[in-house]
């Protein structure tokens, strides 16, 4: 039996040719595949507690950050600025520097917090604590020193070297974010592209599909209307995704599975060689037909 809704695309329609400028030339009628990430989820349909992944979680949702040029501009512009307005010494090492923001020694932090950052309240305290070992570096607005120099007398350490050291690092780590997006597309790819060795359906209508590298997929939109109009409780539908997310299993024990639950109306279309399908080829093509009947919900 054939699938005669599903054109298996060759590699010149899953790689067309590119124009001069690089961009893809839409030359292909039939590559209506549509990319894993798009449409409604129906989990809540089954009221699962696990969706399946095939692909690590993808990064969290990316802020819109400064480029490391930028931050490190901030940081030589502010360090160029006066905020600090007093230092508060312990037995002669710095413990408060109060400015725009009140900065601790560790160990003190939860006198600041004690007081709402309120620094007159904090540094009385410490008086009140401490007596005369401690003492209050006051500056007017004529002495304040600059914000590297307040810093460097916090930290005992080069604010060009904080710079430096921060931005090598920002560096890094947009590198390491760049690498796992690349990747995670990659990954996206080759399971969207992953050519498919078995198709089942019933009455036409493809419920599921296992490809070459062994992953089982449903096509929810199509799996749960065919459970409404069997009248088979989508509770039933459950089983089928506990026993096979994270499993690897064969196509006699998946069409087992799907025929315990939906019944012996369950089919398949299998596959070899070059007429394999795409997985995401399969997905648009039980997308289109779960559109058509989709008013059932």
């Amino acid at each position: 039996m054939n699938i005669t809704a599903i054109t298996p695309l060759t590699y010149s329609a899953l790689y067309p040719a590119t124009s001069g400028n690089g961009h893809v030339q839409a030359t292909h009628a039939n590559n209506k595949g549509i990319p894993i990430s798009e449409g409604e989820s129906l989990m809540h349909l089954v009221d699962l507690q696990n969706s399946r992944k095939f692909a690590p979680a993808p990064l969290k949702e990316q802020l819109q950050l400064s480029s490391p040029e930028s931050i490190r501009k901030f940081h030589e512009e502010n360090g160029n600025q006066r905020d600090t307005t007093a230092i508060v010494y312990l037995d002669d090492a710095p413990i408060m520097l109060v400015g725009k923001f009140t900065t601790t020694r560790n160990s003190l932090g939860d006198i600041v917090a004690r007081h709402n950052g309120d620094a007159r309240r904090a540094i009385s305290e410490l008086e009140a604590r401490y007596g005369n070992r401690v003492q209050v570096e006051r500056f007017s607005d004529n002495n304040r020193p600059t914000n590297a120099e307040a810093y460097e007398l916090f930290y005992k350490k080069s604010y060009a070297e904080f710079i430096a050291d921060n931005y090598a690092s920002m560096v890094a780590s947009q590198a390491q974010q760049e690498r796992e997006s690349l990747a995670f597309k990659q990954q996206q790819l080759a399971y969207a592209n992953a050519p498919i060795e078995h198709v089942y359906k019933v009455e036409g209508k493809i419920i599921a599909s296992q490809g070459s590298d062994g992953i089982a997929e449903f096509q929810l939109g199509n799996l749960l209307s065919t459970l409404d109009k069997l009248n088979i409780s989508r509770d039933e539908a459950k089983s089928l995704f506990t026993e096979t997310v994270g499993k690897s299993v064969s196509h006699d024990e998946f069409n087992a599975m799907l025929k315990e639950v939906v019944g012996e109306g369950v089919t398949t279309d299998s596959f070899s060689g070059d007429e394999r399908p795409t997985r995401q080829h399969v997905s648009a093509t039980a997308r289109v037909q779960y559109q058509a009947h989709a008013n059932y919900l």
